[in-house]
């Protein structure tokens, strides 16, 4: 998981590198990286297996410039414990009513995001299971799915 968070943080300054057009609306609007979907259920119960790990970037939404890439970022990577896998990178805008902005807690922000399903991809992201990468305050926490013991 370690190397997944590094992976993160390298293509989050690689994607703003290749698009500079959408730094200066988005580079401070990052909320968190995690890994979801297969490779998150994986992490919870060891038994799903994995065939690539889907880590998404996710950004508070821009009033003015409402999306920010659709496009996943994908490359092979050799995996610590899993051999070679592809890396999809996907960055996900969470729209601004989202946000508490008296309290910006991480977790909340996407819990919120994920119980709500204001977008298409929170519904699919809502199917399966979120791990929190970065910050590293959410690093290995169940984000997705909320069960009764943390459901603070």
């Amino acid at each position: 998981m370690r190397f997944l968070a590094r992976m993160a943080q390298v293509e989050q300054l690689a994607f703003f590198a290749r698009n500079p057009s959408k730094a200066r609306p988005y580079a401070n609007r990052f909320i968190a990286a995690a890994l979801c979907q297969g490779a998150a259920l994986h992490f919870l119960d060891g038994k799903c297996g994995v065939k690539d790990f889907d880590i998404h970037l996710f950004y508070i939404q821009h009033p003015r410039y409402r999306q920010l890439s659709r496009t996943v970022k994908s490359f092979p990577e050799k995996v610590p414990d899993f051999g070679v896998r592809r890396l999809d990178f996907i960055r996900s805008v969470v729209p601004a009513r989202i946000v508490d902005a008296n309290k910006p807690n991480v977790t909340n922000i996407l819990r919120r995001f994920l119980g709500e399903r204001p977008t298409s991809n929170s519904k699919y992201l809502a199917e399966k299971a979120v791990v929190g990468l970065l910050p590293e305050r959410i690093f290995g926490k169940v984000i997705w799915p909320i069960d009764d013991v943390d459901a603070s």
